[in-house]
């Protein structure tokens, strides 16, 4: 089987976090276009995370709820705007792996809605991110969750040569690999893989 290169998408292979940007834009979307129950549920989301009356995961799925079965043409657009901000240090090192050896898999916890569509527009082997809101078994994507999103496509002795990403949250995969980057770390995410195992850095 071919040897799989994981990337991640906010912060790594885009310099900007994308879920915040689709907030604003979704929200001024709902605005313009005069969807006032759409509106008024968000706004409610919104609110309760502020008040902590929800965390941030279900203020996710919330938010999901009203706005991820807008137009295409606003998730085109979406998508076009994100690639705005695409980090081309990252797109060079994918490009290096040759996919008739390898797999290269956008792994994100941003929604499948958008996040299927960067990956068609730059040619990913497959994309896995946080499932429609609408499953009956919803998950969010993140940490522990993309070692067993990948593992139940690939099986449980899938070769991982190498991982992209920005964040601490991505060790479970990590400690998969065989190769690691990490895109302009933080001190935290620095501090936390020290000594752990070798890595690569990127701006």
């Amino acid at each position: 089987m071919k040897k799989i290169i994981v990337v991640d998408l906010d912060g790594s292979l885009i310099t900007i976090n994308s879920f915040r940007y689709w907030l604003l834009c979704s929200f001024v979307f709902l605005l313009v276009s005069f969807r006032w129950l759409s509106l008024l549920k968000f706004i409610k989301f919104i609110v309760y995370r502020l008040r902590g009356i929800s965390d941030r995961v279900k203020m996710k799925r919330d938010i999901l709820s009203v706005t991820e079965a807008l137009p295409a043409f606003f998730m085109s657009g979406f998508v076009w705007f994100l690639c705005l901000f695409l980090n081309r240090n990252v797109l060079a090192e994918m490009n290096q792996y040759d996919t008739s050896q390898y797999y290269v898999d956008l792994c994100t916890a941003a929604p499948v809605c958008y996040a299927k569509m960067i990956a068609q527009k730059l040619d990913f082997s497959h994309v896995f991110a946080t499932a429609s809101v609408f499953a009956t078994d919803w998950k969010e994507n993140i940490g522990s969750q993309k070692v067993v999103s990948l593992e139940e496509f690939y099986g449980e002795n899938m070769d991982i040569d190498c991982v992209i990403t920005d964040h601490h949250d991505d060790l479970p995969l990590l400690i998969r690999a065989k190769k690691r980057i990490l895109v302009t770390p933080s001190r935290t995410t620095r501090e936390k893989m020290a000594g752990l195992f070798a890595f690569e850095t990127i701006e």
